[in-house]
Parts: structure tokens; sequence; C-alpha cells
């Protein structure tokens, strides 16, 4: 891992997208949630999220409401209006994981963060697709704001070896941080952090596997790629985000990261 520091975005805030998360839910989606495992102990499930809900702590260690989550995270809801209650659900279980890899006792329990961030942003971006403008407004207002605080606070903390993912939570802070009033100098330092930062986690991996990287840039400081494709979506979608305000240095760096993350070597 680079010896730099993350850059400044937003205060850093471990709470407050799962609080925003949490209020688009209805009483039947945490049941639903409780119920991923083929209904198995759905009651314990159940009021081990509603604790969470309220502001508990998740225990990776523990079967509930752990393993739940994890089921939840890997629904693919389509990109249809019918289905927003299904992407709440899975940005919910996402962002509650999130929170709980940024606590030390963890540790141990966490495997594939990345695939786990990805979920959360392509659930969140679904929803702005087909939310009406309205309802858009009312229920992603403060999201990108909180993302932004959320990973600024959980990316530090990211350090396990020997696959260190904290690029891939760079650039899930890039994502969110593009939407939000955070100043061009700071964008383009945190351009050059996921730069930097996958850079040194690529450097070791051929001595430690001996053998080449098993894919691009980025993808391939991970083993942990059944999102990967996702990934490659955000890559192409990233300049999406840029906005009038944007200087050319930010529409630089981010044009270039996006190009290197959707670039395969048989295109």
């Amino acid at each position: 891992m680079p010896t730099i520091p993350l850059p400044e975005t937003l205060p850093p805030n471990a709470g407050a997208l799962l609080r925003l998360i949490a209020e688009m839910l209805v009483p039947e989606d945490l049941r639903r949630v409780a119920e991923a495992d083929y209904g198995q102990r759905a009651d314990e499930h159940l009021a081990a999220l509603r604790e969470i809900v309220s502001g508990g702590a998740l225990d990776l260690g523990q079967r509930v409401p752990g393993e739940v989550l994890e089921l939840a995270r890997w629904d693919q809801p389509p990109i249809e209006p019918s289905q927003e209650q299904r992407h709440w659900r899975r940005a919910f279980a996402c962002t509650a994981l999130l929170g709980a890899y940024g606590r030390a006792e963890n540790e141990g329990y966490v495997h594939g963060p990345n695939q786990t961030l990805i979920a959360l942003i392509d659930s969140l971006h679904a929803l702005e697709r087909i939310l009406p403008t309205r309802e858009r407004w009312r229920a992603m207002a403060g999201i990108d704001a909180a993302g932004t605080a959320l990973l600024a606070w959980l990316t530090p903390r990211l350090s396990y070896e020997p696959f260190a993912e904290a690029a891939f939570f760079g650039l899930g802070l890039l994502w969110f941080a593009l939407a939000c009033e955070v100043e061009d100098p700071a964008l383009v330092a945190l351009a050059e952090w996921i730069m930097a930062t996958e850079d040194a986690t690529a450097a070791p991996l051929p001595d430690e596997l001996g053998a080449p990287l098993p894919g691009d840039w980025l993808l391939g400081t991970t083993v942990f790629n059944l999102n990967h494709d996702l990934w490659c979506l955000l890559g192409a979608r990233l300049p999406e985000r840029l906005s009038p305000r944007h200087g050319p240095q930010v529409v630089e760096a981010v044009c270039l990261i996006s190009a290197m993350i959707v670039h395969h070597p048989d295109d």
C-alpha cells in the first residue's frame, strides 16, 4: 500500500448511508432479507436486522444476520420500476456489510469486499434510472454525499493482505464524490491515489503468485472476481458522472481511469 494518505473529500461517516437507505425500506423488505437463506432461522435474522437498522453493530463472525445479508448481496434485480424494492434491499444489505468491514474485529471474516461495494453502486445507479423524477429527488437526496462519507471512513481501513482491495474503494469513492460538492484538486488527488494504490497492490503479485497478473488493470489485483462485469460497467459509466463544473484535469483523470478499467487485451 502507498504511504500517501487518502485525499480528503467529505468528512467520514460510517452510518449515514445506512440510515438513508433504511428509510426507503418497508416492513416487508426486512422480512424478505431475513428469509434469504430459504427461510432458515428467519425470525432470528429478522430480529438481528432490526437491531442493525436501530444502530446495532454487525458481527460477521456470527451467521445471524451476516449470512442473509451476504446472500441478499448476490441478488441481481433487473432495472425496472417494479423491482425498486429489490434494489433497496440489495443496497441495504451491501451497506450493512460495508459498515461491518471497517470494524477491526471483523477483519478475518471479510472476503472480496469489492464485490459488495459494486453491487451497492449498481443498485443505486439502477434506482436513479427507474425512479420518477419527483420520487428520485426525494429518495436519492443525500445518497451520494453519504456514500462519499462512508467510503472516506472505510477505505483507509482496508489493508487486508495479500489481495488488498483499497484501490477498488478509492474508485467507488470517486464515483460518489463526482456527484458531490468536492473540489477539483481533491478529485484529481483521489484519482492519483487510486492509480498509486493499484500500482502498489499489483507490483508484488507476480512474485507472490509465481505467475503473471490474472487480469487487467485493477481487476487483476484480486481473486474475488464474480462482479468484475459490474466494475467494467462502472468504468464505462464513470464519465457520465462528470458535470460542467468539473475542470479539464478532473475530466482527463476520470476518462483515463474509465479507459483503463474497461480495456481488454482482445479489444
